[in-house]
């Protein structure tokens, strides 16, 4: 791009007896001036700017044009080397996010590949239980585990479901669900399972 802007440079220095340059260091400040001029000719000339099939640019309208490109070009590039942070490539979604080189399994599998040096993760649904709730909070993390009812929770099927208690009333005062007929469920036994680790 750096050798066509010096070749349009060329030809605006030409048409408006200008010496405008462009130099590597100060690539967007000196587009920037250049295209103030051409805003400023523009005016001056009473140009009047047209768009569309048939109509025709005059010579400042195009100019004017090419060079707010490359200057809109050359910001986002700018942007883009400054994104980079003294590596060599970087998300343009999440700049922030640092691609690792990862070893292949036994298998030169890529589906199988291990992680490394995660500082946050977002957890499957399988994770959501209470033994994995108490390591995370014996770690000191902030939880991101997506419910297992989640989806089903967004179908309709499951909103108009009558027998379940998450569509039913709840009564914190006296500890009840109070079902689509309107009458009080009351905690009838409570059961407890160990599990695993040791909790209950």
């Amino acid at each position: 791009m750096f050798s066509k802007i010096q070749e349009a440079v060329r030809l605006v220095n030409q048409k408006f007896i200008q010496s405008f340059r462009v130099g590597t260091e100060y690539r967007v400040q000196d587009l920037r001036k250049i295209c103030r001029f051409l805003e400023e000719i523009c005016r001056e000339r009473n140009i009047e700017f047209v768009r569309g099939h048939g109509k025709h640019k005059s010579i400042e309208q195009r100019y004017l044009e090419l060079f707010q490109r490359y200057l809109e070009r050359q910001t986002t590039y700018d942007w883009h080397t400054a994104s980079f942070q003294g590596r060599n490539n970087y998300c343009k979604t999440d700049p922030d996010a640092t691609f690792m080189h990862m070893k292949d399994d036994h298998m030169r599998n890529a589906q199988l590949k291990l992680g490394f040096n995660d500082p946050s993760a977002t957890a499957d649904s399988e994770y959501e239980s209470e033994e994995g709730y108490s390591y995370l909070r014996e770690e000191g993390q902030q939880l991101y585990i997506k419910l297992q009812t989640y989806e089903k929770w967004k179908k309709r099927s499951f909103k108009q479901d009558i027998g379940k208690w998450e569509n039913m009333g709840y009564n914190q005062e006296s500890d009840t669900y109070v079902c689509h007929a309107g009458k009080e469920l009351r905690v009838v036994y409570l059961k407890s399972s160990a599990a695993k680790v040791g909790l209950r």
